[in-house]
């Protein structure tokens, strides 16, 4: 007869159940199940109360229960649990909003790898507020560091800032090979950028208005914006003089 599989506290609650015990919860003995446990809850609650306002008595008792398991866990250096906790904190879901915290979070985790940690240390470096000053150069560090360990987000990224001259100088050829390991990742946006220098021969790529066509088509099949335009532009043998549209940048924060 096989083993029962191990499941753990909050996987014996129901779905809706927001009120499940953390009594047992909180006496995990391993982290990664406590801090996975931690983050399915808190995205219960997140569902259930999108805007954050006016939680229920059990959803604030559950978010207390979810801090709890991700301090814990943090300050045992636990990444995910260090990442994690920093979402909450620069949201200011169940605790008080610290996003100094949260960047310090962040610096711990991504300096043992994780890759979301660097993004979204990326992202405040590259946008600033009042506890973390606004820094291309180190926002472009994180970036490369994410986008090198195989982050499509992050590859686009660099790729947009060598486009625009933010952190480093301005380099088509450079933001071309950026787009281009995005784009082979199939992430649209990189292929709607990228599509833009075959149109032109940016970046060291030679005019290709049949290569271009057929990016803005992946890109117009994933509703990236524009790319449809430009694809119907190209059928009608329109010619533009130079390249319309920015490259986007990804700035989203990451569970």
């Amino acid at each position: 007869m096989s083993a029962e599989p191990k499941v753990s506290p909050a996987q014996q609650a129901t779905a809706g159940d927001l009120a499940s015990s953390f009594t047992e919860a909180q006496s995990y003995s391993d982290d990664d199940i406590a801090c996975n446990d931690a983050r399915r809850l808190y995205t219960d609650v997140l569902a259930q109360n999108p805007d954050w306002t006016s939680l229920t008595k059990p959803q604030a008792d559950h978010m207390k229960g979810v801090v709890k398991i991700l301090r814990t866990g943090a300050n045992k250096g636990h990444a995910l649990s260090q990442h994690s906790l920093a979402v909450v904190c620069s949201a200011g879901h169940g605790v008080r909003k610290d996003t100094n915290e949260a960047y310090k979070l962040w610096v711990k985790a991504a300096q043992q790898g994780l890759v979301k940690s660097m993004e979204n240390l990326a992202h405040m470096l590259y946008s600033g507020d009042k506890s973390v000053k606004q820094d291309f150069a180190q926002a472009i560090k994180w970036w490369i560091m994410a986008a090198e360990a195989g982050s499509a987000r992050s590859q686009n990224n660099v790729g947009s800032l060598y486009q625009n001259g933010q952190g480093v100088p301005k380099d088509k050829t450079a933001a071309m090979a950026w787009f281009q390991r995005a784009a082979n990742q199939g992430f649209p946006e990189a292929q709607f950028a990228l599509a833009q220098y075959h149109e032109h021969g940016f970046g060291g790529l030679p005019q290709s208005t049949a290569k271009a066509r057929e990016l803005y088509s992946l890109a117009a099949a994933k509703n990236v914006p524009k790319a449809q335009e430009y694809l119907e532009r190209l059928s009608a043998e329109a010619e533009p003089a130079d390249m319309q549209t920015k490259p986007k940048m990804y700035n989203i924060i990451s569970l």
